[in-house]
């Protein structure tokens, strides 16, 4: 515990607030973070999104051939299928071979 009375502890406070929310916009994401790395979906008949990267998860969503995506990072499964999680419209898993990066950066791995 600090050695400083309770009284002067509580007059700090306002400088505490004022320090945490200077540290928190410092460090706030752009409006454009999150976007991941900019795809495309190379797949013609578009690609399924799923809920989880497996063959057998569930559709939650279909992006077109052709749209763009934002490729947020990449898994690979136990039998070597790579997957990425991207952002349409909505969040999903998209097998690797539906979706390409329009840019030399690589996803990162999640």
């Amino acid at each position: 515990m600090s050695r400083l009375p309770l009284r002067a502890r509580v007059g700090l406070l306002p400088l505490y607030v004022a320090a945490g929310a200077l540290a928190m916009s410092a460090t706030a994401a752009s409006p454009d973070a999150g976007a991941g790395v900019p795809a495309r979906v190379t797949a013609d008949g578009g690609a399924g999104l799923r809920e989880a990267p497996a063959s057998g998860a569930d559709v939650v969503d279909d992006a077109p051939g052709g749209s763009g995506v934002g490729v947020l990072c990449e898994a690979r499964t136990a039998h070597g299928t790579r997957w990425y999680l991207v952002r349409g419209d909505t969040y999903g898993w998209a097998r690797t071979r539906d979706v390409a990066p329009t840019t030399a950066e690589h996803p990162p791995r999640c």
